[in-house]
């Protein structure tokens, strides 16, 4: 029972585990030496944990097919989720600010050329 309180003391203490960057290399070398537990890839980017259970980042350089054979010969547990893909979502943050200028912009000219129109438009009836 204190040897629990001592470990949950000491894993709160620490800030509980912490992230690591190696490189792709260097995840690599522990997989195929057995050291690597999981990986999630999602585009180029792989988060995982080690053996021991530290956990890691690290960003995959281009296109790397002999990456999931390593893994698989290796027993480590991988996921691949899909980027977001979101095009149309991607399409209308993008365009967002171009909207938000361009209309307050366009609102002030159409007012200028109404007004302007009205003033130099010849006075009607006798």
């Amino acid at each position: 029972m204190i040897g629990c309180a001592l470990l949950v003391r000491n894993y709160v203490s620490n800030g509980g585990p912490k992230e690591v960057t190696p490189s792709y290399s260097e995840v690599m070398t522990k997989a195929q030496a057995g050291q690597v537990k999981d990986v999630t890839i999602e585009g180029a980017t792989m988060v995982g944990h080690f053996a021991g259970g530290e956990q890691f980042q690290a960003t995959i350089p281009g296109h790397q097919p002999a990456m999931f054979t390593t893994f698989r010969d290796h027993g480590v547990n991988v996921t691949v989720r899909e980027q977001n893909s979101n095009v149309w979502l991607n399409t209308v943050i993008s365009v967002m600010p171009f909207v938000l200028v361009a209309t307050p912009l366009t609102v002030l000219a159409l007012l200028l050329y109404v007004v302007r129109r009205s003033r130099s438009a010849p006075p009607t009836g006798a």
